[in-house]
């Protein structure tokens, strides 16, 4: 019995071998074959975007050397105030344009317009004195520019005469456009001798003609009467018409005027809810085709604010905070983009607006 149990275990050893090299031998060929071609599918490969815009024709251009600048630049302006001086003319009586000038100063003495209806009648001065003051009593004036005083010297009572200073030598003793904005203004005579008081310093507009192509001030005035004191000077006899050279805020060239502090924000408070809104809007710069966007911060308490999102986010990550601050928001909801693309013959411009695009050439 032991034999045969051997002849079957030795039997069961063959048949495994066998199985073993046949599966070896079957393995490599079915490796080996190649599997039939397969086609693929329709529309499977990537789609191309199409382009209806036509491709111009051009070339690369050199750049061009830039050119110097041949300009020299100018000397530093310089302010040469009048001397200090007196001088009697007499009053022309010719035409408007027809003037006598002051001695050495720059100021000449025309016949004056006609007075209004309204006006009271002053009659028209025969012989006026002209003094220019010194820088020392301008100054102490509290004024930046030239003082100078008109009196009748034909007769003790008013006279009209016109008067036009020459302020060519002095219009860029400031900046600003300074001589453009020069104007004439009428002190009271106590100015001369009591400057510190404010009621001295409270002077009254003239109406001027600033012309800024010849650099002169023209203006219709009231010589008060020199009298008879004897005293040559403005500051010891009073008696003359105080006239001050000093600039407005403003003239033909620029505005120089403080801007107003007037609220522009709108703000609403109340109802149900208790909702506060306070919006500010701004300013946006033209567009071509009109569709200007409407730009505004504006904050409300009813929805969630822009530091309620930041501490929200804050709690995952780094915080952020918007351009406009961290309670508002911006209210822009259009944006305005300019393209533009060569042509043969120009420009052609887009501008998107509100989801709106328009094309300009």
């Amino acid at each position: 019995m032991n034999a045969g149990r051997k002849r079957l275990v030795l039997g069961s050893r063959r048949a495994v071998t066998m199985v073993a090299a046949v599966t070896a031998l079957l393995m490599p060929a079915g490796l080996l074959s190649v599997p039939p071609a397969l086609a693929d599918p329709p529309n499977s490969e990537r789609p191309k975007v199409a382009d209806h815009e036509k491709p111009v024709p051009g070339h690369d251009l050199k750049v061009r050397p830039r050119k110097t600048d041949p300009a020299q630049p100018l000397p530093a302006a310089k302010a040469a105030w009048p001397e200090p001086g007196a001088a009697e003319v007499d009053v022309p009586s010719g035409g408007k344009d027809a003037g006598a000038r002051a001695g050495k100063l720059p100021i000449q003495v025309l016949p004056p317009g006609k007075p209004l209806p309204a006006a009271r009648a002053v009659p028209v001065a025969d012989r006026v004195r002209v003094q220019v003051l010194d820088r020392q009593t301008t100054r102490r004036l509290g004024v930046d520019g030239l003082a100078f005083t008109v009196a009748r010297a034909d007769a003790n009572a008013l006279g009209r005469a016109r008067v036009r200073l020459d302020y060519s030598k002095f219009a860029q003793a400031f900046g600003g456009a300074y001589g453009a904005r020069l104007r004439l203004m009428q002190l009271p005579q106590c100015a001369l001798t009591s400057p510190e008081k404010p009621e001295c310093r409270t002077g009254e507009p003239v109406t001027t003609d600033n012309d800024a192509a010849s650099k002169t001030l023209t203006a219709d005035i009231e010589a008060a009467p020199y009298g008879s004191s004897g005293a040559r000077t403005a500051t010891a006899g009073q008696n003359a018409t105080l006239l001050v050279a000093a600039a407005s805020s403003d003239s033909s060239q620029g505005d120089y005027k403080a801007t107003s502090l007037e609220a522009s924000a709108t703000w609403s408070a109340g109802g149900n809810a208790g909702d506060f809104t306070w919006s500010y809007p701004m300013r946006v710069p033209p567009v071509p085709s009109g569709l200007t966007p409407k730009v505004a911060i504006s904050y409300s308490s009813a929805s969630v604010d822009g530091k309620t999102a930041t501490a929200m986010v804050s709690r995952r990550g780094p915080a952020k905070v918007s351009t406009c601050g961290p309670v508002t928001s911006s209210g822009a909801t259009s944006r305005v983009r300019t393209t533009a693309r060569p042509r043969m013959n120009g420009k052609t411009r887009r501008v998107t607006s509100a989801g709106v695009t328009t094309t300009r050439p």
